[in-house]
Order: C-alpha cells, then sequence, then structure tokens
C-alpha cells in the first residue's frame, strides 16, 4: 500500500498539487506506522 501512496506521490507531483501531495505524505505516514 505504501508503494502505491508513493507512486501517486509521484504523479501528483509531476502535477503540481501541493495541497494533495501534503495529503498523501499523511497516507504514507500511516501507512509506514502500520508495518
Amino acid at each position: 500500500e505504501a508503494a502505491q501512496a508513493l507512486k501517486r506521490a509521484v504523479v501528483f507531483l509531476e502535477g503540481g498539487q501541493k495541497k494533495q501531495i501534503e495529503e498523501l505524505i499523511g497516507e504514507i505516514e500511516s501507512s509506514l506506522g502500520e508495518w
């Protein structure tokens, strides 16, 4: 799941969508916390 979030983060970075990147960072941190 974290890998998929990272892939989406790359797409958002390319799109320059800062707000969604910040939300994704939160998702990634949550995913890492579940490990």
